[in-house]
C-alpha cells in the first residue's frame, strides 16, 4: 500500500512538473506533454480606418494535443473564418458577410524525455484542402505565419523541430524552424515552398505567464529581386494564467512589414486552453 501511494505522489508530482517546466505558446507549435490538451483561439484583426468592423469578424480555431503513446502525441486545428465587415472605396462601399473553414491540419508530434530542462520536439502533418475561396484570403491577413492555413486548393505538407530550454528563476525560451510545402489540386496551379521561423521567450510567475514571440514567413520559392521581399515579420506578445485544468489568455500581434502594416494594424487574440491529466 505505500508503495502504491509513493508511486501515485511521484506520477502526480511528475505531471505538475512538466506542465510548469516548459510554458505554453501563443503562436508558436504546442508543446507536447502527457495530458490531453484543447483549445479554443479567436483571433480579431483591426484594419485601416477604410474599415468598419463587426466586433465578430476574425478567425475563431480549435486545437488539440492528445497524446497517443510514450513517444507520440497527436495534434491538429480546425480553422473558421467570419469576414463580416464594409470597406469605403473610392466610390461605394464594399460589404462582406461571408464565412467558411480554412484548411484543417492534422499531424503527430514527438514526446521526447525532458534532459537537462531541455526538449527537442519534431512536429510533422497535412493540411487537408478544405479552405473555402470567399474568405480565404481574409485569413491571411489576420495570420500570416500559417498561410497554407487559409490558401484554397492545395494540400499542405508541415515539419518543424522545436527547442526549448527552461531555467529555474522562470524564465525559458525556444525556437522553431520548419519548411511548409504547397501542393496544388488545380492542374494549373502553382507549387511553392515556404520556411517558417519562430523565437518565443517567456517569464513565469506562480501560476502568471508573460511571452513574446517573433514569427517569421520565408517565401523560398519566390522570385523576388531583393533577399528581403521574400520575408515577412511578425511580433506576438501576451499573457497566460495557468490555473490548472482552465487556462485564459490574451495576445496581441502585430507586423514588421510596412506595407502589410499599413493595412492590417494589429490583430487582438483571446483564448482558452484545457488541460486533464
Amino acid at each position: 500500500m505505500k508503495a502504491q501511494f509513493f508511486r501515485l505522489v511521484l506520477l502526480s508530482t511528475l505531471l505538475v512538473s512538466i506542465d510548469k517546466l516548459f510554458s505554453q505558446t501563443f503562436n508558436m507549435q504546442s508543446i507536447p506533454d502527457e495530458s490531453y490538451r484543447f483549445g479554443f483561439t479567436l483571433d480579431k484583426p483591426f484594419y485601416g480606418r477604410d474599415y468598419d468592423e463587426s466586433l465578430l469578424n476574425g478567425i475563431y480555431e480549435l486545437q488539440f494535443n492528445v497524446p497517443l503513446s510514450l513517444k507520440f502525441n497527436l495534434i491538429g486545428n480546425i480553422p473558421f473564418i467570419n469576414s463580416n465587415y464594409d470597406r469605403e472605396l473610392y466610390f461605394w462601399k464594399l460589404k462582406k458577410e461571408e464565412t467558411g473553414f480554412g484548411n484543417i491540419f492534422i499531424g503527430l508530434q514527438t514526446k521526447p524525455d525532458i534532459l537537462k530542462n531541455n526538449r527537442s520536439i519534431i512536429s510533422f502533418g497535412l493540411y487537408l484542402p478544405t479552405a473555402e475561396r470567399d474568405v480565404a484570403f481574409d485569413g491571411i491577413f489576420v495570420n500570416y505565419y500559417n498561410p497554407e492555413q487559409f490558401i484554397p486548393d492545395l494540400f499542405g505538407l508541415y515539419f518543424n523541430y522545436a527547442y526549448y530550454r527552461n531555467y529555474n528563476s522562470g524564465i525559458s525560451y525556444g525556437l522553431e524552424v520548419g519548411p511548409n510545402v504547397l501542393i496544388s489540386t488545380q492542374d494549373k496551379g502553382g507549387n511553392e515552398l515556404l520556411m517558417h521561423y519562430g523565437l518565443n521567450t517567456s517569464y513565469q510567475i506562480d501560476k502568471f505567464l508573460i511571452s513574446f514571440e517573433y514569427l517569421g514567413n520565408m517565401i523560398v520559392s519566390a522570385n523576388a529581386e531583393n533577399f528581403t521581399d521574400r520575408l515577412i515579420h511578425q511580433l506576438n506578445f501576451g499573457a497566460m494564467w495557468r490555473a490548472g485544468i482552465v487556462s485564459p489568455k490574451v495576445y496581441y500581434r502585430f507586423y514588421l512589414r510596412e506595407a502589410l502594416n499599413e493595412f492590417v494594424d494589429g490583430v487582438l487574440g483571446v483564448g482558452v486552453d484545457f488541460s486533464i491529466n
